[in-house]
Order: C-alpha cells, then sequence, then structure tokens
C-alpha cells in the first residue's frame, strides 16, 4: 500500500464512520475570512475540503472556492449536503485540479501535514505554485509542542525542530504525520510575506490526553 492509497482508505473510514459531521468551523476559518476581505480575494481552492465544515462557512461568507480531497467518501458527502456545488468538487489531491488553474487563495486547514517531512514539503510545495501573484495561502497544520497521541514511534527529527511519526494504533495506525516547527515555515515560504502569525494554537483535545498544538499563519506571494 502506497503512502497516499493509505491515507485515502484512512479517511475513507473516518467519514464513513462520522469524523466532522456536526462540528462547528475551526476559528481559524474567520481568520481567513479576514485576511481574505484585507488582501480583496474571493476566488480560492480548498485543499482537504473533506465533508464541507469550513467549507460551506467560508462560500456561506462570501469566498468562491473549489474544494479537493483525497477521499471519495469525504466528497459524497459534501456533493450530498450542497447538491447545487456538485461541479465544485474534486476527488483526489491538488495535481487533480488542472496544471495551468491557479488562485486568488490556496487553503488548507489541517491537511498539509500528512506523510513524512519531504512528502509534507511537495505537498506545501504544489499548493503554493497555484497561488497568484498577490495571492494567499492559509495554512494550519500540526506543530511541535503537541502531545502526540494515541500510540506512535518519531520516525524523523530535523535539525529545525520539526518531527514526524508513525501512528501504532488509531484511525492513523501505520500512517505518517509531520509536526511542524516554528523554523519550517520560515524557510519554505521564503521570500512570501505573513500577512497573519505565525502563531500556534494551543487547546486540550477533546478526547485522549494533553494538548493538541496546531501552526497558524497567511502568507501573501509577491506580486
Amino acid at each position: 500500500m502506497s503512502w497516499l492509497s493509505g491515507h485515502v482508505s484512512a479517511w475513507d473510514t473516518q467519514y464513513n464512520d462520522g469524523r466532522y459531521v456536526g462540528d462547528p468551523p475551526e476559528p481559524f476559518a474567520d481568520t481567513v475570512l479576514a485576511a481574505a476581505s484585507r488582501a480583496g480575494v474571493a476566488r480560492g481552492l480548498y485543499v482537504g475540503c473533506g465533508n464541507g465544515r469550513n467549507f460551506f462557512h467560508l462560500v456561506d461568507q462570501g469566498l468562491d472556492l473549489r474544494g479537493v480531497d483525497i477521499s471519495s467518501e469525504a466528497i459524497r458527502q459534501v456533493t450530498a449536503s450542497r447538491p447545487e456545488m456538485a461541479d465544485r468538487f474534486t476527488v483526489g489531491t491538488i495535481d487533480a485540479i488542472p496544471s495551468k488553474e491557479t488562485f486568488e487563495l490556496v487553503i488548507g486547514i489541517q491537511v498539509f501535514m500528512f506523510g513524512t517531512r519531504a512528502q509534507t514539503h511537495t505537498h506545501l510545495a504544489a499548493a503554493m505554485s497555484r497561488v497568484e501573484p498577490g495571492g494567499l495561502l492559509c495554512l494550519r497544520a500540526n506543530a511541535v509542542g503537541t502531545d502526540v497521541w494515541p500510540s506512535h514511534h518519531v520516525s524523523e527529527v530535523h535539525a529545525d525542530e520539526s518531527f514526524t511519526v508513525v501512528y501504532e494504533s488509531g484511525p492513523k495506525s501505520g500512517l505518517s504525520v509531520h509536526f511542524l516547527s516554528w523554523r519550517e515555515p520560515a524557510d519554505i515560504f521564503a521570500g512570501w510575506l505573513p500577512v497573519y502569525g505565525p502563531d500556534i494554537d494551543a487547546r486540550k483535545r477533546n478526547h485522549g490526553p494533553g494538548q493538541w498544538s496546531q501552526f497558524e499563519a497567511i502568507y501573501q506571494r509577491p506580486a
């Protein structure tokens, strides 16, 4: 099983089990709305749109978004929720969007972290390449400082203090997930302007022990 097919299978299972159903949008979605308003941008791509808890909030507040997700079950649910928007959604990675298409706004909330460090960087680079000059990339992803749970082992540690784990139990058992450091995005987005953050959102887990830390930032591509 490839690293990507493993994540596809895991997320199909989680969405089949009711993941995010009835959950409110992440507060970071309102941060995205405020930044988009200040920059005068609205036409965007939501990477990892899931079954719509953040996507619909953003669209209902005025953004003109398309969505892409590796989980066919997520896309089935999101199109069932809003059939009139069915043509906005695509199953796959960002590479499933025609290569020449670029956007004023690219959003990834808890998606640019799946896989190894190299796979995370490749995914981010693909998203950055779709941002038009002067446009925004909005990032929320796992961060160092998280009390990683459930059982896992650390598979990578980098000099910038980022690390990757492979879960040994739970819904992501057998899968790699990367945790960003403060220094890592600064290197990735060198030359881009941070218009929000970087910041860390640390909160107590709803399920399981300890805290969950998320790196949040919005970067503007040079015009």
